[in-house]
């Protein structure tokens, strides 16, 4: 009897399993696609690592380094944007609905995804020195001036 109970539950599990990945629930987000047009800009100083949220973490916070113009140029353009500065990976933002994963190609550089929620913190955020860090998604500025 109680074997049938377990059995029983387990295949209840793998029933609500399914309906699960049918409708999409803790399915993880898709990853950011590259844009076929977008706006470039040219920046003096661009650089993208990642850091653990917190220590023994596998979220990444992706922060970006430039200047108070990288942040004006992102709040200015409503669509694709790719940000390129000599010697650096390029970082090319996309708008998107759901939410994505930021994607390094070893080819095109950084694809960072910007839900609607992110752009309209991004453009509530002053354009001036200092680091930056967004509450809509794991991404964070360091913006500093140009000697």
């Amino acid at each position: 009897m109680a074997f049938t109970l377990v059995q029983g539950i387990v295949c209840t599990m793998s029933v609500l399993g399914q309906i699960k990945q049918w409708f999409g629930a803790g399915a993880s987000p898709a990853l950011a696609e590259y844009p076929t047009e977008y706006e470039r800009v040219e920046l003096p100083v661009l650089k993208v690592t990642t850091a653990a949220v917190s220590p023994g973490s596998d979220e990444r916070l992706v922060v970006v380094t430039s200047t108070p113009a990288a942040l004006a140029e992102l709040q200015r353009i409503d669509g694709p944007l790719q940000m390129i500065c000599p010697g650096s990976r390029t970082v090319t933002w996309v708008p998107v609905k759901k939410s994505a994963v930021p994607v390094l190609d070893p080819n095109t550089g950084w694809v960072i995804p910007l839900t609607a929620e992110a752009r309209k913190e991004i453009a509530s955020l002053s354009a001036i020195e200092g680091e930056l860090e967004l509450q809509t998604m794991r991404l964070a500025f360091i913006l500093e001036s140009v000697q």
